[in-house]
């Protein structure tokens, strides 16, 4: 296989001829951020770009169904008809449905009768068709298309899926943030020069490395190609080791940066161990996660281009990957002590909900009002899934502006209630937070100083960025060592603390019973606790109820699948007590809080220390499923003892076996 560095001049020579472009646009929902960017920079650019005799073609496409042509072959020679071109672009380019590829390829290749020049821009994933259908689709338009550019916004695109269309099409991938925040993004796509350059660039590509391979013994190369150097990523037979130079050097560069376009960790591993550039290694430590392959193709790109950036560190065949940071999980777990706030006014806080999210009321009964910092008070994490959410507790008041007359009496105008909300900082593996401001509390800040995360003249009560993006989601290392055995003994372990924690709480309850004059039906009556708790004030405290927003899109998601066989719950414990009065045979669940009878304590006085205990141990056991979890999905593992068709594993645990499940399955959820 052979891999071709193509340098490409700037600026360079309008090219001859007319060209046809044609932009294919996903619109659906969850493009509603980047959409005005997007058609704002169309605007500003396209007739820079286009001249006398060019064709233009617009295909907006969403979901089953929904694509068409907003613009089909239009030429744009007179001021008229480029404000006719930008009203209909405006017009027609706005937010609906969810995401699907190949209408989109089908309408461009039926457009594309002349020589084309194909821009595919998208934020998402087809969660309509397989990977076989999208590619069909894209080699009828391959067969049309003279050059291609992809660009991918955010980080919930198919990576995988869009790398081959690219390559079926010649085009070279583009991430980006979004429109608006990376500037003229649209103009750069089309191969346009920075405003301050006057000299056209008609190339629709502005990558400084593009990378084709070789069908049949022929390459298609993009047309304006200045450069072409031929490389093979294969040690010669006169290969003898040591730091690779020249020609074979540059080849190795080449071929690490086409493993990491493609997300191909393998192939990453193997061309590192060959060139040995200790910086590199160092990198691929927390490399996990399609952000973390962004990261790194953008290093890499720079060496390819740039000889003098190679080897920062020195070469070093035997170089291990630096794994001594903290990963994303183990500085969240550090600052939900409930001693830390986070700074949510602070410019560095750059939140966009992930979640669908409750409609707000135009007119609300109940209002509230912070009083003070959000104080971040939990780690919510996903049983089955690689999400992490900060779960803050806001102090604030609360008014009730129009209780019904029956209650008017009973409640006073304000209540003070703290306000309870998650924010979410992993979703699906992806990182939603890179900066997370915080004020740590002085055990958090102690530790942040000692990973080097906080800077060592930082005073208690100092603010804090904390750059999440610059840390691994997963460990190198937890990605090896993940074992279905352990994986399943801890998952038993977990369900047996379980066990004893709820024979606990119902023995607690019966010794000390809750005193409801400390809480609102205690202090207001019950009717007015419940018109308060449909309102969204509840003794925990607040969060406004309301239907949930529409859905931006779907995005697909694959979770762990585990059960333990025969404890699908666990039942109550008078259930069981009752079952072995009678002389029955018990369940396996039942067995569970069977053992977890003999946890409780002689005295009632022990409740509240033996329950703290083993809530300790569930929340430990919790942690180290956690931790395996997302080393198998971030990390794209699977169990190294399991085999392919493998989908159960039996561990002893308190001299009983259990068996359990392990699987994934893949859907989509809306966002």
């Amino acid at each position: 296989m052979y891999l071709h560095s193509v340098a490409l001049p700037t600026p360079a020579a309008s090219l001859p001829g007319h060209k046809h472009v044609l932009l294919l646009i996903d619109v659906s929902c969850s493009m509603t951020s980047e959409l005005p960017g997007l058609t704002a920079d169309l605007h500003r650019h396209l007739l820079e770009h286009l001249c006398p005799g060019d064709e233009l073609s617009v295909v907006w496409f969403s979901g089953r169904g929904e694509c068409g042509a907003v613009l089909a072959h239009e030429t744009v020679t007179t001021l008229a008809e480029s404000q006719r071109v930008a009203d209909l672009i405006g017009r027609w380019l706005v937010p609906v449905g969810s995401t699907r590829f190949t209408d989109a390829l089908n309408h461009g290749a039926a457009l594309a009768a002349r020589p084309t020049s194909a821009v595919f821009m998208t934020d998402g994933q087809d969660t309509q068709n397989d990977r076989s259908s999208i590619l069909q689709a894209a080699q009828e338009l391959a067969l049309h298309v003279r050059d291609a550019h992809g660009v991918e916004y955010g980080d919930h695109t198919d990576r995988r899926t869009l790398s081959e269309l690219a390559g079926m099409l010649g085009a070279a991938p583009r991430l980006v943030q979004s429109a608006a925040v990376d500037q003229d993004v649209t103009g750069q796509v089309l191969g346009l020069p920075a405003p301050a350059e006057k000299t056209a660039f008609d190339v629709l590509r502005d990558d400084p490395v593009i990378i084709v391979q070789a069908e049949a013994g022929q390459v298609m190369l993009p047309e304006g190609t200045a450069q072409v150097r031929p490389f093979t990523g294969l040690p010669g037979p006169d290969d003898v080791g040591g730091k690779p130079e020249g020609a074979f050097q540059d080849a190795l560069y080449v071929q690490l940066l086409r493993a990491a376009r493609t997300l191909d960790g393998p192939e990453i591993e193997r061309t590192l161990r060959r060139l040995g550039d200790r910086a590199l290694i160092q990198l691929t430590g927390g490399l996990y996660g399609k952000q973390r392959f962004g990261q790194f193709e953008a290093v890499v790109e720079e060496m390819c281009t740039r000889p003098e950036r190679r080897y920062p560190l020195g070469y070093d065949a035997a170089a291990l990957p630096d794994e001594s940071q903290p990963t994303v999980t183990e500085v969240l777990t550090l600052l939900s002590d409930g001693g830390s706030e986070l700074l949510t006014r602070h410019p560095a806080f750059q939140y966009r909900r992930v979640s669908r999210g409750t409609a707000p009321d135009p007119d609300p009964a109940v209002t509230w009002r912070g009083t003070g910092e959000p104080r971040i008070t939990g780690l919510v994490s996903h049983a089955r899934r690689p999400n992490l959410s900060l779960q803050v507790t806001t102090p604030g008041t609360a008014q009730l502006r129009r209780p019904p007359q029956a209650l008017a009496a009973l409640l006073p105008d304000t209540l003070d209630v703290p306000r309870v909300q998650t924010y979410t900082v992993l979703h699906s593996g992806i990182l939603h937070l890179s900066t997370l401001p915080v004020r740590p509390s002085p055990v958090a800040l102690t530790q942040l100083k000692a990973w080097g995360l906080a800077p060592e003249h930082t005073a208690p009560g100092e603010a804090v960025c904390v750059e999440l993006g610059r840390l691994p989601l997963v460990r190198r290392s937890e990605v090896q060592r993940v074992r279905a055995a352990d994986f399943a003994r801890r998952t038993v372990q977990l369900e047996r603390h379980k066990a004893v924690v709820k024979v606990l709480r119902e023995a607690y309850a019966v010794h000390f019973p809750p005193r409801s004059s400390a809480m609102l039906a205690g202090t207001y009556g019950a009717d007015a606790a419940a018109w308060l708790r449909e309102q969204g004030v509840t003794d925990r405290g607040f969060s406004p109820r309301g239907p949930l927003q529409p859905g931006r899109d779907d995005v697909p998601v694959v979770e762990l699948e585990v059960a333990i066989k025969g404890v699908s719950s666990l039942p109550k414990t008078s259930d069981v007590l009752a079952r072995i009065a009678a002389g029955k045979a018990l369940t396996t669940r039942e067995r569970l809080i069977q053992a977890a009878l003999a946890q409780v304590p002689v005295d009632p006085a022990e409740l509240p220390g033996a329950l703290d205990r083993h809530l300790q141990h569930v929340r430990e056991a919790e942690v180290d499923l956690r931790r395996d979890l997302m080393a198998l999905l971030v990390g794209q593992t699977w169990f190294a003892d399991l085999a392919p068709d493998e989908t159960e594993v039996t561990v002893t645990e308190g001299g009983e076996p259990f068996t359990v499940r392990l699987g994934t399955r893949e859907l989509t959820e809306g966002v």
